[in-house]
């Protein structure tokens, strides 16, 4: 990597009771490194952190137990980065499949986020009671619901995008573009060979 890529850190505690690092992607236009941090700001460059954590933590673990480290990782991280704009998780994986894939029932985003419908249903509520989502029924299907966002859905998702691609300008500076790219495909990939198996098992193939 021919230039260090920087961001402020944070130390939290995840839900398993842990400590990580959140990475905070730097804000404003500030800076002559193109990082966009203000200049002064207390940063570090990520890259001998990460080569730490192979080092230390990591190794031959299975892929499994490394995609529930990260996702335990990517949890935490998504409260303290997108705390301000009131969502979890949750809220924030529904507000992208909904600005992804637009006119989809209710249980189909439920199936493409793997929720139950319950669960999903309760994270729907709280998104319409935000004004971010809308319920509508299609003149098709009484019984059915529509999930949409509302323009202040789509002003949030704007937000979102934005600090995700700050988040992961830092994992590509890091990784390199080939890599980054490569593994974006790879967990695209995972993603539908897992959904194979777990329909393949529900089958009972």
């Amino acid at each position: 990597m021919d230039e260090c890529q920087k961001v402020e850190l944070n130390t939290t505690v995840d839900g398993q009771g842990g400590q990580m690092v959140a990475m905070h992607a730097p804000q404003g236009n500030g800076g002559s490194d193109g990082t966009g941090a203000p200049p002064g700001a207390d940063a570090v460059d990520i890259t001998p952190l990460a080569e730490r954590a192979r080092a230390e933590i990591w190794g031959d673990l299975p892929m499994g137990l490394h995609l529930q480290i990260g996702g335990r990782m990517i949890d935490g991280a998504i409260r303290d980065l997108y705390g301000d704009l009131d969502l979890g998780p949750e809220g924030l994986a529904i507000l992208i499949v909904l600005g992804a894939r637009h006119g989809l029932l209710q249980g189909d985003y439920a199936k493409l986020l793997y929720m139950n419908a319950t669960t999903f249903g309760r994270h729907v509520q709280a998104l319409v009671q935000s004004g971010l989502v809308r319920r509508s029924v299609p003149e098709t299907d009484r019984r059915a619901v529509v999930l949409s966002l509302t323009d202040d859905g789509h002003a949030r998702l704007a937000q979102v995008r934005t600090r995700i691609g700050e988040r992961e300008a830092l994992v590509r500076a890091s990784l390199g573009s080939e890599q980054f790219d490569a593994l974006q495909t790879g967990l695209a990939e995972l993603t539908a060979v897992m959904a194979g198996l777990r329909e393949g098992r529900a089958a009972g193939t």
